[in-house]
């Protein structure tokens, strides 16, 4: 039986209008059983994340005869599952907090299920979107999962279930991207593979059922008033990153969405700070403890980009027609990125049981530099099939450790009573910071396109690599100031203010940042 590690997150330290969590029995190590059915129902939600994913971006253009949709409206069926994912899960992981993880994490999975049926069977595109946006509740198995293992499961063994079911959402990935390409061929493929997404999440929902629940709960009630600022903050964050690649930057409605998004989330901060229990702690969030955790969890979200979409478009681009690319069906491209996936999950895995024994700093300092390293070989290594893959190999691996490791820093730095928001939020950033790739690198792709065309030319691609390897080699030195193992922090715990909404602390802030640079991980 592996014994219950006490909780030394800086949580566990509480001021007047903290998060408490409600006074529990020691939890009771989970049985054989009880184990199995937690580790198949996260691999189940993880795999359903990666399946949906993949799925619907190999039936994008099928999805476009169907619904005789243009361009920009299938640009809308893509971005508003992610802007759904981005507003949702802070959400789900607070409510998870309070309700119950298992309770929210069947919602999520369930809602998801039910958002496949209305794709499934939609007879509009405006039926469509709105199964889409049920399917961003997804995200939440991000938040809800590791807030359950970090509950019910020691550390070190948990570690390794959190990697799991980041590792899973990596092969989900590729399986649906190969369930699409056997059905692209058939006359009513593009349904058979939303009824199949839709099956997908439904078992993953059922499994869920079946999973231990946590046993703390925060004793606080839900700020919906913060809940509802910072979701507003964020929807129209994401609704003007979505807008900029179409209208461009300087348009009107994408200046207005980005400054009132800005204006709603700068406001929402001394919003929270003022609240006896807020929604979220920002005093945390914005501590050396949580920081920059969740600033590695952005730029991987950005580097998830480069390795992904724009791999997966250059791949399929005809070198014969446009002089670059490498030619590939969907099929061939699922077939090629079996290997990567299997990189991204058998990465996370090692690296979480390593980190037991080198440390978190060295965890993220290597999926930095793995990640940047695969951006590297990308530009040198585009022109012939098998070394590209290569570079996706390195790549996938650093994204594998990097998205696997945050959840498990984040859920062991938070308390019981705030572990699902704490890393539901990592989880939105990581989000965010697609978005923003997305919308930045579709403006670089229409800047340099081939003369008299739409089509990005292959400096575009380079550009896109080059700078997703610079953004990402921007984690290695914050990857230097995470926390150690069970390492307290100090602004955190005497109960000020965080650094970022407390000017007096942010000189005190760099300097001791600077000085955890120079300790060995």
């Amino acid at each position: 039986m592996e014994p219950r590690v006490p909780d030394r997150s800086l949580s566990s330290l509480t001021a007047p209008g903290d998060v408490v969590a409600q006074p529990v029995a020691q939890p009771v190590a989970l049985t054989g059983s009880e184990s199995t059915r937690l580790i198949v129902a996260l691999v189940a939600a993880g795999l359903s994340l990666g399946f949906g994913t993949g799925a619907f971006s190999g039936i994008t253009i099928g999805i476009g005869r169907l619904f005789h949709a243009s361009p920009g409206q299938l640009n809308w069926a893509i971005s508003v599952a992610l802007l759904s994912t981005v507003v949702c899960s802070p959400i789900a992981g607070r409510l998870g907090d309070v309700y119950g993880h298992r309770r929210m994490l069947v919602i999520c999975v369930g809602g998801t299920a039910l958002g496949g049926v209305l794709a499934a069977v939609a007879p509009s595109f405006g039926v469509l979107l709105l199964g889409r946006v049920l399917q961003g509740l997804i995200g939440g198995v991000l938040g809800l999962g590791p807030a359950i293992v970090r509950d019910r499961v020691g550390i070190r063994r948990g570690h390794t279930i959190i990697a799991v079911l980041a590792g899973a959402a990596s092969v989900g990935l590729v399986a649906g991207l190969l369930c699409a390409a056997g059905f692209g061929g058939h006359h009513d493929g593009t349904r058979i593979v939303l009824w199949t997404s839709a099956a997908v999440f439904a078992a993953a929902a059922a499994l869920c059922l079946l999973t231990p629940d946590s046993v703390s709960r925060a004793a606080i009630r839900v700020d919906w008033l913060g809940a509802a600022v910072l979701a507003a903050g964020l929807a129209c964050v994401s609704l003007g990153l979505r807008q900029a690649p179409i209208s461009g930057w300087s348009d009107a409605a994408t200046v207005a969405y980005l400054a009132v998004g800005a204006a709603v989330l700068i406001a929402w901060v001394p919003l929270q700070a003022r609240t006896r229990q807020p929604f979220i702690d920002v005093r945390r969030v914005t501590s050396r403890g949580q920081l920059p955790s969740y600033a590695i969890s952005f730029i991987f979200g950005v580097g998830a980009f480069g390795a992904q979409t724009a791999a997966i478009t250059f791949m399929g681009s005809p070198a014969k027609v446009l002089h670059y690319g490498l030619s590939m069906s969907i099929a061939d491209i699922a077939s090629w990125l079996v290997p990567c996936a299997v990189a991204s999950a058998v990465a996370a895995i090692l690296t979480a049981r390593l980190a037991a024994v080198v440390g978190h700093r060295a965890a993220f300092v290597l999926g930095g530099v793995l990640l940047t390293a695969g951006f590297a070989l990308m530009i040198v290594w585009h022109q012939a099939t098998a070394e590209f893959v290569v570079a996706l190999i390195v790549q996938y691996a650093g994204l594998g450790i990097g998205l696997a490791m945050v959840p498990v820093v984040l859920s062991q730095l938070a308390g019981p009573g705030e572990r699902g928001v704490v890393s539901s939020l990592g989880e939105s950033l990581r989000g965010l910071g697609g978005g923003l790739a997305t919308a930045v690198f579709a403006t670089l792709e229409g800047s340099l396109v081939i003369t008299h065309t739409a089509i990005p030319t292959e400096d575009a691609y380079l550009w896109v690599w080059g700078i997703c390897g610079l953004v990402s080699a921007a984690s290695i030195p914050l990857a230097l100031i995470v926390p150690r193992a069970g390492a307290a922090v100090s602004d955190t715990l005497t109960g000020q203010p965080g650094t970022l909404s407390n000017p007096a602390a942010l000189a005190a802030w760099v300097r001791e940042t600077a000085r955890a640079a120079l300790e060995p991980a």
